[in-house]
């Protein structure tokens, strides 16, 4: 059980990728003697309106990931995207490409995770003001794009986790990470970049075993940043942010549920203003609470789909009053081979946003 708890919450760990390096382990695979290699390609289509206005989003997410050794992984990604809106210019381009270096080393009962994820600036960026203007609604997160940003210069974010078992049915989790970010150009023109603050992050949680089917999990993260600056003069202090999830799982054989509660928080964001940073009159990013559930069955040995249905309330913003936004969608995902699954998805959301999600990919492990 401690062993399972182990792999459970490594999976689950928030703020690190860590997923491949419990349950992919397969030196005891009598037929697999080259390390794996998961590629994943996907497809969606993102359609988000308010008030008759709407603003839809068209992406290509890539993402591969390299075991080289037993206790060290790989992993890269980058996405393509189309952006349009209603009375908006059309902007397209790439992200900046994400690496992601994961090394695992392994105790009796607990789990040590070091994390070096890079930021390569390959994204677009240098954008004019109509097209500036299209890109900055992708990154408002009541439209939870799949893609919400292009480029967003270097940055470098070393991090370290470490898991332990404290009983059979109790495992608890730190974490940390800080990240270094430099600057960039977001409009074409500016006489100066916009140098980014750096970011620590530090995560907590804690997974139990409840019973024999039931497990509970909390976990908690806190984000702190630095100042932002123009040309060396600090024109935005962001306000620290919480984030904290619980989540209890029910397996049911060939049926799982899980339920799930998160919340966020925001704490004040102060801005340039008369030369002197004041706190902002408006709040520039929202908290929220979000409830959520999610229903997976195998219905045969290839096929298995998973229902979810969600609400979330978001505080009011710039861009928006306070909002509710709940949504249902399923998302079925079909076993062509042990090796090659195509999942898919569609996700309706209706109240205070209208929108709509549509998605198609494939995962291969070679």
């Amino acid at each position: 059980m401690k062993h399972f708890l182990l792999a459970l919450f490594l999976f689950s760990l928030v703020g690190f990728r860590v997923a491949v390096a419990e349950d992919g382990n397969r030196d005891d695979d009598p037929v697999r003697k080259i390390p794996p290699i998961r590629i994943s390609v996907s497809s969606f289509y993102q359609r988000w309106t308010q008030g008759g206005a709407s603003l839809r989003e068209f992406s290509l997410p890539v993402t591969a990931q390299f075991r080289l050794r037993p206790n060290f992984s790989v992993s890269v990604g980058v996405s393509q995207a189309f952006v349009e809106g209603d009375d908006l210019e059309q902007v397209n381009g790439l992200t900046d490409v994400q690496l992601a270096f994961d090394y695992l080393v392994r105790f009796e009962n607990s789990r040590l995770v070091f994390n070096l994820g890079l930021n390569v600036p390959t994204g677009t960026s240098r954008l004019s003001d109509e097209a500036y203007e299209t890109a900055f609604q992708l990154g408002l997160s009541q439209y939870d794009f799949q893609v919400p940003h292009f480029g967003q210069g270097t940055s470098v974010a070393p991090g370290i986790a470490f898991v332990t078992a404290v009983t059979r049915k109790l495992v608890v989790s730190l974490g940390a990470s800080y990240r270094s970010r430099g600057s960039f150009e977001p409009i074409a023109g500016l006489p100066d970049a916009y140098e980014w603050g750096d970011e620590q992050l530090y995560t907590i949680g804690g997974a139990w075993q409840l019973g024999s089917t039931l497990s509970f999990s909390a976990d908690a993260i806190y984000t702190r940043y630095e100042a932002d600056k123009i040309g060396g003069v600090t024109v935005y202090e962001a306000g620290s942010r919480l984030t904290a999830q619980v989540q209890l799982h029910k397996n049911l054989r060939m049926h799982d549920l899980w339920l799930s509660i998160r919340y966020r928080t925001v704490d004040t964001n102060r801005v340039l203003t008369g030369g002197t940073l004041r706190p902002e009159s408006v709040r520039a990013f929202p908290g929220l609470l979000k409830l959520s559930s999610h229903y997976r069955v195998r219905l045969s040995p290839a096929l298995r789909a998973t229902v979810h249905v969600e609400g979330t309330r978001y505080e009011a913003d710039f861009a928006f009053e306070q909002l509710d936004v709940f949504g249902i969608g399923i998302a079925p995902e079909i076993s062509l081979s042990p090796a090659v699954t195509i999942p898919f998805q569609v996700k309706y959301a209706f109240g205070d946003l209208e929108g709509l999600e549509a998605g198609l990919g494939v995962v291969a492990i070679l």
